[in-house]
């Protein structure tokens, strides 16, 4: 399994409080960086959020690649293949 980029994990260090971090990191382990770095895009901070959003990832990853990249008139907004800047 290849590891976070460290975009991911900063965003993670940033955003979570330091007790989450070990959980959130696990994960996010199984999915591409572009998915990880949509699922923290929509999270927003927010533990259930993320919870919610990595469920919904496992089910059909492009379900949160849509809703982080495009607004609601499919106009791509964001592009997260691209990592966080900084």
């Amino acid at each position: 399994m290849p590891k976070l980029p460290s975009d991911i994990i900063r965003r993670v260090a940033n955003e979570f409080p330091a007790e989450l971090n070990a959980e959130i990191i696990h994960s996010l382990e199984p999915f591409e960086p572009r998915v990880a770095r949509c699922i923290l895009h929509l999270a927003a901070g927010n533990i259930s959020k993320f919870r919610h959003n990595c469920e919904i990832a496992h089910q059909d990853p492009r379900d949160v690649m849509y809703w982080a990249e495009y607004d609601e008139n499919a106009k791509q907004i964001h592009d997260f293949q691209r990592p966080f800047s900084q």
